[in-house]
């Protein structure tokens, strides 16, 4: 350690007074912050339980002032000032030729073998820094003050790394600041939580894991060292050992005919600020109050008359330490204030530009208030209105942000909402629409289709649009309020109050107008099922159709398949009639009868149908149709699977059977309904009455949703 700092000729005497008191300003100054934005040079003393670590930090500050018990007494850092009031002229080194410890004259280089006398005088207390500006001169009571603040925010035996700033003034101490860390222990005891132990843990290791930390890893000499805590710790956070001070305490109370010779002379576990061992007062002496001069006394007496360690006398004990540890915290100091000074101008400038940029250090008076208010209102409004109609300044790349953004929700939002409910709406009118006609016939059978089918449906689909037109105003509700929240206005980013005022009258008037807005949708749908105007000029299907279902069957099977309504179900008569005829046919194709259609009953097929057989060429493309190109015949399975696919559902019987004299002649054909029974064909043609008007009436109703659809969007986007 000597080697390394015990030189300080670059150091005046101003340096050595003002650097740590400058830090610890800083430290003040973050911790009413509540954050760190830089990491400052600081001292943590590291240790287990019952390591001696609170008896150290007593005799560094020669006062009894902290807790003890058993268990976990420190459950939060104490960030601990000591401040020398007195300016010093002398400073503590070792004789480079002799090897003694001599003291040096800062001023003019005299150099004394015995300890100058030091400034008497001056009062001695602590400060809390959440306490203010309030001195504590009796130290029992700041005892007492750490207990309290600790038991009030860490209850129940918790820990917290918010640390107790505690500044002690004394004439008897050298200016430096430590941090006592909580001890660091195996299990949790009484009432403590189970995760206690990690806590504290994380807890330390966020303090050392600091490259600007100083490490005083103190540990008991009369435990086996490679079970110590401290060493594991810092060995961790600090490999090579370049900013840990090793402490050993307890050397007293080693075994007989054992000691720390070794790994005082930095032997066993080298560390470049090496190691420093010290006598605390026993627990007896505690008790008894013995006073701190009686205990550097016996230490100092003990390491001299000592025969493994008078030879390291003159580095050994609590004095040498804490001028070790002053020297240490001033020069990593030194070192690290360029960085630090960087940092700060830096800061400094940026927040010094956001000064200017929030409207500088003038203060308004009078009506320049008002004034400027107004000019602030204005140019939010400006701001607010140029990002909705994308005049704005602020273009994001990266995603739709403003009017862009609201525009999508009625362009994708809401238009594929409603879309898809008409959608789905198609799909079960398919499945229901069958015995809705059936039940608002009653136990008449209409001739024509019942009014009030397509009164039920219209009703139906209509009353779905009511929750997607609640859901659009709200979600564009939510997006303006993002939109004033988010606004890239200087004015709402200078004036923090403003912003506030601003954001909750702009949101109270977008809640009230959400609010007609919903009245709104609810009057306009009650509206729409209130009337249906069936005169509606854009409304041509009503008497298209209805002129359609009185045209002759001609006209309305040309019509089949032209609509987007016309995608209905096979009725059930229908189908059977269907799967029996094209089975026939099938039969009959079968000349062998083996299951099966093969190239030769094709070809048998076409010369049975055009009076000559069907070419290779016709074959394999009939094969192909039928997905059968493979094994070159047609079962029945995929007979029938083809008809069902390239057959409208919508068919007339009429058109059916038309459509199989693909395959056979009229009058084979009609040769070959003879064998069904009659009753299929006319269950079938009673039932495509049924279609007709299902599919009239989904026409109608599809054609007459589309006019709602449009005046739901259209009024929702107005009124919004």
């Amino acid at each position: 350690i000597n080697a390394e700092y015990g030189d300080l000729k670059s150091f005046t005497m101003g340096a050595m007074e003002n650097l740590v008191p400058l830090v610890n300003d800083l430290q003040d100054i973050f911790n009413g912050l509540g954050f760190h934005p830089i990491g400052l040079p600081q001292i943590c003393t590291l240790g287990g339980q019952s390591a001696g670590k609170s008896s150290v930090l007593e005799s560094i500050v020669g006062k009894d002032f902290l807790p003890r018990g058993s268990g976990i007494v420190t459950r939060r850092p104490l960030l601990l000032q000591l401040v020398n009031p007195h300016k010093t002229e002398w400073e503590e080194t070792v004789d480079e030729t002799t090897g003694d410890l001599v003291w040096k004259n800062l001023y003019s280089g005299e150099v004394r073998t015995t300890e100058p006398e030091r400034p008497s005088g001056g009062e001695e207390y602590g400060q809390f820094l959440h306490c203010g500006d309030k001195k504590w001169y009796d130290f029992n009571e700041i005892r007492d003050e750490i207990e309290r603040f600790t038991d009030e925010t860490c209850p129940n035996q918790t820990v917290s790394p918010e640390p107790i700033t505690l500044k002690i003034v004394s004439p008897d101490v050298l200016t430096m600041t430590l941090v006592d860390l909580p001890g660091m222990t195996k299990n949790p005891v009484g009432d403590q939580p189970l995760t206690v132990v990690q806590d504290i843990n994380n807890m330390v290791e966020d303090y050392v894991a600091d490259e600007n930390v100083i490490i005083l890893a103190i540990s008991p000499a009369n435990q086996d060292l490679a079970n110590s805590d401290a060493l594991a710790m810092s060995r961790k956070h600090d490999p090579s050992g370049s900013r840990t001070i090793g402490v050993l305490t307890k050397l007293d109370l080693m075994d007989q005919g054992t000691d720390a010779t070794a790994m005082l002379e930095n032997k066993e576990y080298p560390l470049r600020l090496g190691y420093v061992g010290v006598v605390n007062r026993s627990q007896k002496a505690i008790n008894e109050r013995q006073p701190m001069k009686v205990a550097f006394a016996e230490e100092r007496k003990f390491f001299e008359a000592n025969a493994s360690y008078m030879h390291m006398a003159h580095r050994m004990g609590t004095a040498y330490l804490s001028k070790i540890i002053n020297k240490v915290l001033v020069n990593t100091i030194k070192d690290k204030l360029p960085a630090i000074r960087h940092k700060i101008m830096t800061m400094a400038a940026a927040k010094e530009e956001e000064l200017r940029a929030l409207g500088g250090e003038d203060i308004l008076e009078g009506g320049d208030k008002m004034h400027e208010l107004m000019r602030c209102l204005n140019k939010i409004a400006n701001d607010f209105r140029k990002l909705l109609d994308g005049t704005s300044e602020h273009v994001s790349v990266t995603e739709t942000m403003g009017g862009a953004k609201i525009r999508s929700i009625f362009s994708k939002f809401f238009a594929q909402s409603l879309q898809e409910l008409v959608k789905r709406g198609r799909e079960e009118w398919n499945t229901k629409m069958p015995n809705m006609l059936q039940n608002v016939q009653g136990v008449t059978r209409s001739i024509f289709a019942p009014e009030r089918l397509f009164e039920v449906l219209v009703h139906s689909q209509t009353e779905k649009y009511r929750e997607p037109a609640k859901a659009c105003a709200r979600h564009v509700h939510d997006e303006l309020s993002n939109i004033i929240n988010e606004l890239p206005s200087p004015e709402l980013a200078r004036f923090v109050n403003l912003k506030e005022h601003v954001t909750q009258v702009i949101s109270s008037m977008l809640q009230s107008r959400l609010s007609r807005t919903t009245e709104m949708i609810n009057c306009m749908l009650d509206m729409e099922l209130g009337h249906i105007n069936t005169e509606h000029p854009d409304f041509v299907a009503g008497a298209a159709m209805q002129s359609l279902y009185e045209a002759d069957a001609e006209a309305y099977e040309k019509s089949v398949g032209t609509h987007a309504a016309d995608d209905i179900d096979v009725p059930e008569e229908q189908a059977k009639y269907r799967m029996h005829m094209l089975t026939v046919v099938f039969e009959h194709l079968d000349k062998n009868k083996d299951g099966a259609v093969d190239i030769d009953e094709i070809k048998k097929w076409g010369e049975d149908l055009r009076g000559k057989p069907y070419t290779p060429e016709e074959v394999d493309k009939i094969l192909e149709s039928f997905d059968a190109d493979q094994d070159k015949q047609i079962t029945l399975e995929e007979w029938l699977k083809y008809h069902k696919v390239v057959i409208p559902a919508a068919f007339t019987v009429s058109q059916f059977d038309k459509s199989l004299e693909n395959y056979l002649p009229k009058k084979t054909l009609a040769e070959m309904t003879t064998r069904l029974p009659a009753v299929l064909k006319h269950e079938a043609i009673r039932s495509q009455d049924d279609v007709k008007k299902m599919i009239l009436m989904k026409r109608m109703v599809v054609d007459y949703i589309s006019i709602v659809t449009k005046t739901v969007q259209d009024l929702s986007l107005i009124h919004i």
